[in-house]
């Protein structure tokens, strides 16, 4: 950064700023392992979902229940309406 490199930045406010971005950097590191956490289950979710959706599609399909079928439908298009969980949006 061209602020740090500065020659007349002192060494307490260069050691006070070098901390700050320490801090952020661990902040984020922090953000990101959360995210990817909640992601990574969210994307499980998905996957134990879609397969209910076959194995609900396959039971419908067998039935002929045109009810289930658009039951199933419509939880699949908000699935993909929605492919986020809201707490990350």
């Amino acid at each position: 950064m061209y602020t740090i490199s500065h020659p007349h930045i002192s060494d307490t406010r260069l050691s006070i700023i070098t901390q700050q971005l320490y801090l952020v950097t661990l902040q984020h590191n922090l953000t990101l392992a959360m995210f990817h956490l909640v992601y990574n289950q969210y994307q499980r979710l998905i996957i134990h979902l879609f397969h209910n959706t076959l194995f609900y599609s396959l039971i419908s399909n067998s039935t002929n229940n045109p009810l289930s079928s658009t039951i199933i439908y419509h939880h699949r298009n908000l699935l993909f309406q929605h492919p986020l969980p809201l707490i990350l949006l």
